[in-house]
């Protein structure tokens, strides 16, 4: 017998362009012969516009970015009842929180509710200390893209509650120098 998984992916996505939703499509198509199912947390003025479509739930609060800092958190303050109700209605095995939106809100779930989650780091913020204090947080279990980005944050990889999980080449790519080659162009002929 094939047990079905259920994961809500926070996201707070008011648009349907790319990146993290990509992932999460690729996810939906790769984990399909598992009985995986994935579900989307989003804000509520969200319009798919790509395929395959994805299966959504809908905040009228959380938002995946915004320049003020203030807004993300007020927002994930605001957005946990929606997501306690959302809990009650429906059990899912892991959530998974991808945006800086949604960092305030797997914090709070993590410390507050005692509950596990996932927390994928997708970016290089400027709010270090906010990283390293997620970092240390019994119940989320932080995902670094790359072992510079746990430098960037001043954190050590200590799996499971900190892992680097580097999928786009291998991780002895970052150990190595990067190699420049130095171009002299010939007068008047084109860079190719």
């Amino acid at each position: 017998t094939v047990r079905i998984m259920k994961i809500l992916h926070l996201t707070g996505d008011v648009e349907d362009n790319g990146g993290i939703l990509s992932v999460i499509r690729n996810l939906k198509t790769a984990s399909a012969p598992w009985g995986w199912e994935h579900v989307v947390w989003v804000h509520r003025g969200y319009e798919e516009k790509r395929p395959p479509p994805l299966s959504y739930r809908f905040s009228r609060f959380l938002i995946s970015e915004s320049e003020r800092h203030a807004e993300l958190l007020w927002r994930s303050f605001f957005a946990a009842p929606e997501l306690r109700k959302l809990l009650k209605q429906e059990k899912f095995d892991v959530l998974h929180a991808h945006t800086r939106g949604t960092l305030p809100l797997a914090m709070l779930i993590a410390a507050r509710w005692r509950k596990p989650v996932v927390y994928t780091c997708h970016t290089l913020g400027t709010r270090k200390s906010l990283y390293r204090l997620a970092a240390r947080l019994k119940h989320l279990h932080l995902v670094l893209l790359t072992r510079n980005m746990a430098e960037h944050y001043g954190l050590m990889e200590s799996p499971p509650r900190l892992s680097v999980i580097s999928a786009c080449c291998a991780d002895r790519f970052f150990e190595e120098p990067l190699v420049s080659e130095r171009y002299a162009p010939q007068q008047g002929k084109p860079l190719k």
